[in-house]
């Protein structure tokens, strides 16, 4: 099934807003999601309350995260980088 639309929501009370995985162990996505914005690909905040920061830091990040009172971004592997970033 495809769904194209210039926008979606998800509202909850749900454990996951937007989940995409494949049924098959043997043949999964290449990629869970591709989100391609102006500003940001991927904006998540940890509260309703926590919008970007004006400040331009950020400004044209792949994934931005916020929080007024948690953590921003959190990553764990148990082999290699939790969270990893470079630069060119």
């Amino acid at each position: 099934m495809t769904t194209t639309t210039n926008s979606f929501v998800a509202n909850g009370p749900a454990r996951i807003g937007f989940e995409a995985k494949s049924s098959s162990a043997r043949n999964p996505f290449k990629f869970g999601a591709l989100a391609v914005g102006h500003s940001a690909g991927v904006y998540g905040a940890i509260d309703d309350i926590a919008i970007p920061p004006t400040a331009t830091i950020w400004d044209e990040a792949a994934v931005v995260g916020t929080s007024n009172n948690k953590h921003g971004m959190f990553g764990i592997s148990w082999t290699l980088c939790g969270v990893m970033g470079q630069w060119e």
